[in-house]
């Protein structure tokens, strides 16, 4: 039990009821840790799918489901229903900070009488779209443009800005989502804090056990063929259609490519295309979506992760599953990756869009036992030391105390509890 227990109301898009249990939401996954601190939580979120109120427990979280709104739709119609739901508990309980994420906790900013009293927290995990392609790419005046294009973009969403400029602090899951939330709000003095996911190798390995990966995989899982896996979207953004380029062009011929992911017609017809023009289709399986159990059974047979994606993404947790499992990560050179790939430790990275190159890297792994296993074990000993979830727990109560104690003293001062001078900073590993 924390020596200050803290009641803390979280605003969510959804929670466990919605999608049928099957898609841990982000704040599914705080609530737990925090409860697991010993703090009392209380979620506020969209309606239940079946277009119910309903109040439900959930890992010791009391979860309030909203009548009256859209599951899973931050609207007018939940930001006036949780500002009200917010008022009737706060005075019943006592909340010392609100936590919400994108669009969510508009209602307390904007419906509740008590908006801006408790100190808000925003939670971070989407990198912005549109300033991602200033990070890969430089153009002319990219700074100039940039600002301009940051203005734009919170003029046109002044919602989701109103929410992260009314934060105390953003917690972000990156370094590269703070540092991003940052320059999209430049003229702001915005405040944010590094605290990612948290993932158990031990854990990921236990959840695995019994699963059917159906009939591809486990045909390719008897065959003993080599083969590299990329687990994700099939589309153009996250590399799909590069994947069959950076085969076609490997060394080493023997090598097959497993892709577990869901895709639309248009794109398996794409990929089955390239495919077939580069003489791939015995060597390219596409397994289509796996049950997310079955993945440490294909991850632990695979000799890397292969992942040629620009996709603006945050802290790729696939990723991090592969390498929980020992595989070294091939990819390009991404803002998602600082923090969790260094060159020629954990993987090797190109740079984006740079087929010749991530296939080199391919190669030169492939071709080198003894430098893929000693990457591999670099990448597990990341995500056990970096990432481990009693860290991340720990973390994340040591973030909401220390908001709570600044916004006490501050009051106790005779100033506001919203978004000012805070200088928190965490880092994993550093307490």
């Amino acid at each position: 039990m924390p020596s200050n227990r803290l009641q803390v109301c979280i605003f969510s898009k959804a929670m466990a009821a919605h999608r049928g249990g099957n898609f841990l939401w982000p704040f599914s996954l705080v609530a737990r840790q925090l409860v697991d601190q010993g703090h009392d939580v209380t979620v506020i979120t969209t309606a239940h799918p079946d277009g119910t109120t309903r109040l439900a427990h959930e890992h010791g979280a009391e979860v309030h489901y909203l009548g009256g709104t859209r599951p899973e739709k931050t609207d007018k119609a939940y930001w006036r229903e949780s500002g009200r739901r917010f008022d009737e508990l706060h005075q019943a309980r006592r909340f010392d900070v609100v936590l919400g994420r994108g669009r969510s906790p508009y209602g307390y900013l904007a419906h509740s009488r008590y908006a801006r009293t408790v100190p808000l927290v925003s939670h971070e995990g989407t990198f912005p779209a549109w300033l991602h392609g200033y990070e890969l790419y430089s153009r002319l005046f990219s700074r100039q443009r940039q600002r301009v294009h940051a203005l734009l973009y919170a003029a046109a969403n002044r919602v989701y800005a109103s929410c992260l400029m009314g934060s105390r602090l953003i917690v972000c899951n990156s370094p590269a989502l703070a540092e991003s939330i940052r320059k999209a709000f430049w003229w702001r003095a915005v405040h944010t804090s590094y605290v990612p996911y948290g993932l158990s190798p031990q854990e990921f390995h236990a959840e695995g056990t019994g699963s059917d990966p159906g009939p591809k995989v486990t045909e390719l899982l008897r065959s003993g063929r080599r083969f590299v896996v990329y687990v994700g979207r099939v589309t153009r953004n996250k590399g799909a259609f590069d994947l069959a380029r950076i085969m076609h062009r490997l060394r080493d011929r023997d090598v097959s490519l497993l892709i577990a992911g869901s895709a639309k017609n248009a794109n398996i017809r794409r990929v089955k295309h390239l495919s077939k023009q580069y003489g791939l289709e015995d060597r390219i399986i596409m397994a289509g979506a796996v049950p997310h159990a079955s993945l440490p059974a294909i991850l632990n047979r695979a000799e890397a992760m292969l992942f040629p994606s620009v996709h603006p993404e945050s802290l790729p947790k696939v990723v991090m599953e592969a390498m929980a499992c020992s595989l070294p990560v091939v990819a390009y050179r991404v803002p998602a990756f600082r923090g969790l790939i260094d060159h020629g430790v954990e993987g090797l990275l190109a740079e984006p869009k740079d087929v010749d190159g991530i296939t080199a890297h391919l190669d030169s792994l492939l071709a080198d036992d003894a430098a893929r296993r000693k990457m591999g074990e670099a990448a597990r000993r990341r995500i056990e030391t970096c990432f481990e979830p009693g860290m991340v727990s720990v973390l994340w109560g040591q973030v909401l105390t220390d908001i709570v104690q600044e916004a006490r003293q501050n009051q106790a001062a005779g100033a506001p509890a919203a978004a000012g001078a805070a200088t928190l900073s965490y880092e994993p590993g550093t307490g």
